[in-house]
């Protein structure tokens, strides 16, 4: 897989074409430059032509495996890359740099005998290298205009050559070029007092991030949340806030529709029921706008990033609920009872109750935006109707029956949900267990038209989707998203696992409140404050102290415009970003997104309000 993946999209960045190869002779991946020369070994080149394997380092199984593994951890992977780095060219010290380009920063987190450091990404021949995207082979690193002798002061240790490598990943599907992620700088060539790294080096150390490149982008943001909140204790409670161990989860899979709708279970199926399996086997098509000038109306505004949920009333968005059925198939295709459609939507909306952030018009807006996504991401072409019956109805219900509290407090106060769930996605099993507890009801059962085995099919994409919603698994969902390099990669994994589609759906609706345009995401930011805002001042009335992100007050607009950033830095962009770099038809989110943090920057710099901002 690693030399496919290598040889069709990873080119050595000198400008040479690279290829892989399998050396039988000792088991081991080989990378060639493509400079031609006598050699008994041979590789293919990506136009099939078999050529001759060029002057190459070859790297250990061992090796590659662990760099390429989705559960390699930090640390593990930046001490072997240190290893192959200074085995590969005979270096001294070497140090592995991440960056971060909304904070104009780079953080070294692998350094010997130094903790995880940042510096402005203006500083130092490694800052030059990111901005520049250029390896820098010094044989005085003294020399150079950017030479920066802190950590030289810092530690004691003499710098002489020096040579630095920008490692440099795809910037977007929209695009072929690239853009520096981090930098590889070695210090110190062995061997005599003056020994300098070589031509050959260079070429080599290219190679070297070439084999690297999309595993150090996978690596990256867990590099710059170990950075940050080694020196900021509310990134810090933040991140573990939205961690538990969570072993398995995207694992879990759905019986196959296919072995389900192929043929009727019973012997004697009506013809109506032979003709709704034959259609829920068929993928979800997105419609037409429909020609009724009054459904158009509300269809254009459906699907539209300026839709704001909370300037309506609840009621009123109920109504939505019917023509989104209707317009996606579902409403003929799974035979929903329209008297059925609007009690479900009505009881689904009573349901949520009046909390700041996480009541009905939280859980209609992710609704919407899993509609947004159905109709302009091709991808979700690839689902069926039941599948995207199951998506509609999870993401209704996806919240409902929240307390505006989180599974930490749930469990910290031993409540009865955390009781019976066993400390295990309290919040959102129970959401689950209410939302399955209307579709037992005769008057709300939007599923009433589900053959039995359909059914079954359907409830357990309910669940699992509803589930998908726990933060507890954000990084496990992050993780599968930029381990994969490609959008045909993308398409390839959505298409043999439905059910990790219907997860990135939901999950990405749940947190989009910030990537909506500025007017409508610092309503949002307010709402979730005040929620937090409650909950710490529970939390004090039982004795314990909040957490440091939750432990505000309302009216320091500085601190809210920090923790809404970083929000923004190290849960929503390790999400949104390689999200969207797979589905460019979404790319309108990436853009509010990274627009909503520089202004909430300039509310943790000037303690500015939403509003003084919007009005300038």
């Amino acid at each position: 897989l690693w030399a496919l993946r290598f040889a069709m999209g990873c080119g050595a960045s000198n400008g040479k074409r690279a290829y892989a190869v399998v050396d039988d002779s000792n088991d081991k991946l080989c990378v060639a430059n493509g400079q031609h020369h006598a050699t008994d070994q041979k590789t293919v080149n990506p136009e099939g032509q078999t050529v001759p394997l060029a002057a190459s380092h070859t790297f250990p199984d061992s090796f590659l495996q662990l760099i390429n593994s989705p559960i390699t951890a930090l640390a593990k992977y930046v001490s072997i890359l240190i290893e192959e780095t200074l085995t590969l060219l005979s270096g001294d010290r070497c140090s592995v740099w991440f960056v971060n380009e909304l904070r104009q920063e780079i953080w070294c987190v692998g350094a010997k005998g130094i903790n995880p450091f940042h510096m402005p990404l203006s500083h130092g021949i490694v800052g030059a290298v990111a901005k520049e995207g250029v390896l820098l082979n010094l044989a005085d690193a003294h020399d150079h205009p950017a030479f920066d002798s802190t950590v030289e002061k810092r530690t004691g240790y003499k710098t002489k050559s020096m040579i630095c490598l920008p490692i440099k990943h795809a910037a977007g599907p929209a695009t072929n070029s690239t853009r520096p992620v981090g930098v590889i700088q070695v210090l110190n060539k062995k061997g005599t007092t003056e020994a300098e790294f070589s031509e050959q080096d260079a070429a080599s150390f290219e190679e070297f991030g070439a084999v690297i490149s999309s595993s150090f982008y996978r690596q990256r943001f867990r590099a710059l949340e170990l950075g940050v909140s080694f020196e900021d204790s509310e990134v810090q409670s933040m991140l573990n806030s939205h961690r538990a161990e969570v072993k398995g989860f995207l694992n879990r899979t759905v019986a196959s529709i296919d072995e389900i709708v192929t043929t009727p279970r019973r012997a004697n199926a009506s013809k109506w029921e032979i003709a709704v399996w034959s259609d829920l086997k068929a993928n979800f098509q997105r419609g037409d706008l429909p020609a009724d000038e009054q459904e158009r109306i509300q269809a254009e505004e459906l699907l539209s990033l300026e839709f704001n949920v909370l300037d309506r009333h609840t009621k009123d968005l109920t109504k939505f609920v019917p023509f989104v059925f209707e317009h996606t198939g579902v409403l003929e295709q799974c035979r929903v009872p329209r008297n059925c459609l609007s009690e479900w939507a009505d009881a689904v909306r009573t349901g949520y109750p009046d909390n700041p952030f996480h009541n009905y018009f939280h859980g209609f807006g992710v609704f919407q935006m899993c509609y947004f996504q159905l109709h302009f991401a091709e991808i979700y072409q690839t689902l069926n109707t039941l599948e995207v019956f199951a998506l509609l109805v999870s993401a209704m219900c996806h919240d409902i029956g929240h307390p505006g509290r989180t599974n930490g407090f749930l469990m910290l106060i031993e409540h009865p949900w955390a009781v019976r769930y066993n400390d295990r996605s309290v919040l959102e099993n129970h959401h689950a267990s209410v939302a399955w507890s209307l579709l037992k009801s005769n008057s709300t059962n939007v599923a009433a038209g589900l053959d039995f085995e359909m059914r079954k099919v359907f409830r357990k994409y309910v669940i699992d989707s509803i589930l998908a919603t726990d933060m507890a698994i954000h990084s496990e969902l992050c993780g599968r998203l930029t381990s994969i390099t490609s959008v045909e990669e993308f398409r390839e994994t959505c298409v043999e696992d439905h059910q990790l589609l219907l997860n990135w759906c939901i999950h990405s609706s749940d947190l989009s409140g910030q990537v909506l345009p500025w007017t409508e995401s610092c309503r949002w930011e307010d709402r979730i404050s005040q929620e937090f805002v409650n909950q710490a001042a529970e939390e004090r009335s039982l004795g314990r102290d909040p957490l440091p992100f939750m432990n505000f007050e309302l009216a320091d607009v500085k601190l809210r415009g920090k923790l809404q950033r970083d929000f923004i830095d190290f849960v929503l962009l390790p999400l949104w970003e390689p999200y969207t770099n797979k589905l460019p038809e979404l790319l309108p989110c990436y853009e509010n997104l990274k627009n909503n943090r520089t202004k909430y920057e300039e509310m943790r710099l000037h303690g500015n309000n939403a509003l003084e901002i919007e009005e300038q």
